[in-house]
């Protein structure tokens, strides 16, 4: 999993007045802590291809950037990433080197900032990208209560949205509904990168 100490405190907590109505029809003003989800810059740098600079959750940071590597058409599988770590000196920066014979991805509007309000908003042909998706091979059909089971696991790992809200959440289950793998983020793309990436490094086949 990621390297916490890279990693910064996912939410950062201000202070705020809660303006409520009594009952009596007063206006009652009250001091707390309100608890915000962060989202800060994070680059994969990808030797001898692409810089790459996400807006994101400070969480899973390792496996946001190997799930965004598999899900852009980067790579294939995890045996084409031969480093991936954090800067020394930048830990907002994580450094990738892959395996030789990787070609440049081609779409150089990618090589930008891209934000957690659309994975697909840096690409200049989307249907170019969409056509070369490979085909899903498995048939694998999940009843009803299987969502609702996947569901649920979902909703019991958002220990972040418990604590501020303002988070998107992505999982991955399996034939019986059972969670394998979760993340939260400002992003709903970068949950789903994430989780993505979970499985990729520890080796669970998503097939």
């Amino acid at each position: 999993m990621s390297d916490i100490p890279h990693e910064t405190e996912p939410v950062d907590f201000l202070r705020a007045r809660r303006i409520s109505i009594a009952e009596a029809g007063e206006v009652e003003s009250t001091a707390e802590s309100v608890g915000v989800v962060v989202e800060a810059p994070l680059t994969i740098d990808v030797e001898g291809i692409e810089n790459y600079t996400l807006l994101c959750t400070p969480t899973h940071t390792k496996e946001l950037a190997a799930g965004f590597l598999l899900t852009e058409g980067i790579i294939e599988g995890v045996s084409q990433i031969v480093h991936l770590d954090h800067c020394d000196d930048a830990h907002d920066t994580l450094r990738v080197r892959l395996t030789d014979a990787i070609p440049k991805i081609g779409d150089p509007g990618r090589n930008l900032l891209i934000v957690s309000s659309c994975g697909a908003c840096g690409s200049e042909d989307l249907e170019t990208r969409i056509q070369a998706l490979p085909q899903v091979k498995n048939t694998l059909r999940v009843s009803l209560e299987v969502l609702r089971t996947a569901r649920e696991g979902l909703r019991k790992s958002q220990t972040l949205f418990e604590r501020c809200g303002g988070t998107h959440a992505a999982g991955i289950f399996d034939a019986s509904g059972s969670i394998i793998a979760s993340a939260e983020d400002a992003g709903r793309h970068n949950a789903l990168d994430k989780a993505i990436g979970m499985c990729l490094l520890a080796g669970i086949p998503t097939e």
